[in-house]
């Protein structure tokens, strides 16, 4: 992957490029940030370019033997380390899953930790970084380097680790000649502080708007009207909108207000009926509903404290809530919020959809109308 391949996020890909050209990049470097902010695609893009023989225009060239090499996912000086899970209560370390690997990236790199456990058959195993990965990856640093400018290694979703990380302490802490190690993580204060002291810290940002509507209109096939909507539902996440824009079939806020309105009225049979319409959605897309259902209750909230302009909605979608302001307040607010949730949750664990959806409109009426 090339840095031009990745949309936005000038600052730290001129941050990160300027430190391999002045030879400045540190042996250990941690990227910290929020799920869907693009750690990954610059972590390919850093070693891709670190490796490159030939730079071009402040990027890779593309064509030179490593950059073949590294766009493939096959050099021999970077490795990968990232969650497995246990096979006959035996660990499996990341090489097992290569090929996996491989095959995902090419899809996009901006997937995260649920996608990735589908993707090798552990969605309902327990993922982590185990001991023989670790084991494994020391063992790499030991080798020399074979056709590359450094030996790397990239360790996705860092903090899962935990405390078998203590394993390579002392290879970060007095790492071989050329070596790099770069850490991915979305939840820096789960990883070992002995490490993190061991790092130079970059934090990246979310993606601006204007970078996920422009990686829609070049790489997806997406309905125009719905575009700002799935750009204000996705906040700055890449792999939420991608996920938006693969399941949103229809105008999600306007089917969540029809619910409102449905449960608000309180009729029997119009629940039952809206309860088996729901049930023809699929598994994902009802996820996803109440996961709108929410942010759009996250706006609600943010709607009482902060200016219009800083609300993510468009400008009905905001008269509609500023309109229910009549029958929920701050308390009944809390309340659906924690419905929703337990809405997920629930859908997540395979409930009974259409029952599930009949009680949650019941209680959402008696929230609105108190009766």
């Amino acid at each position: 992957m090339k840095f031009k391949d990745i949309y936005g996020q000038e600052g730290t890909k001129t941050y990160l490029k300027s430190l391999i050209e002045r030879n400045r990049f540190p042996h250990a470097i941690l990227f910290s940030g929020k799920k869907g902010c693009g750690k990954l695609a610059l972590a390919l893009a850093t070693v891709a370019y670190i490796q490159c023989r030939n730079r071009i225009d402040g990027d890779s060239c593309g064509e030179c033997p490593s950059c073949r090499k590294s766009f493939q996912l096959i050099h021999p000086d970077i490795h990968y380390v990232f969650p497995t899970y246990s096979k006959d209560t035996k660990s499996q370390p990341s090489s097992a899953f290569y090929e996996k690997w491989r095959e995902r990236i090419k899809m996009h790199p901006y997937f995260d930790l649920n996608d990735w456990m589908d993707e090798i058959e552990g969605a309902k195993k327990k993922a982590n970084i185990p001991k023989v990965s670790l084991l494994e990856m020391n063992k790499n640093f030991s080798l020399r380097i074979y056709e590359g400018n450094k030996k790397i290694s990239i360790i996705w979703q860092s903090e899962l680790m935990e405390k078998e990380g203590n394993r390579i302490l002392k290879l970060i802490e007095e790492p071989p000649e050329n070596s790099v190690f770069i850490f991915l993580t979305e939840n820096l204060d789960q990883i070992l502080s002995t490490i993190i002291s061991r790092c130079q810290v970059v934090k990246i940002p979310p993606f601006t708007d204007d970078d996920l509507k422009l990686y829609l209109s070049e790489k997806m096939e997406v309905d125009p009207l719905k575009k700002d909507q799935i750009v204000q539902l996705a906040d700055g996440n890449m792999h939420e909108m991608i996920k938006l824009s693969e399941y949103i079939q229809t105008d999600v806020y306007a089917e969540v207000f029809d619910w409102l309105r449905l449960s608000f009225k309180g009729n029997a049979l119009d629940i039952i009926n809206w309860s088996e319409t729901f049930l023809k959605k699929s598994n994902h897309e009802q996820i996803y509903f109440y996961k709108y259902g929410l942010k759009l209750f996250k706006q609600f909230l943010m709607s009482y404290s902060l200016p219009r302009e800083e609300i993510r909605l468009t400008d009905e979608s905001f008269q509609i809530l500023e309109n229910l302001k009549a029958v929920i307040d701050h308390e009944k607010l809390f309340q659906i919020t924690a419905l929703l949730n337990d809405c997920i949750r629930n859908r997540e664990r395979n409930a009974n959809v259409k029952l599930q959806m009949i009680n949650s409109s019941l209680t959402l009426h008696k929230l609105m109308t108190g009766k």
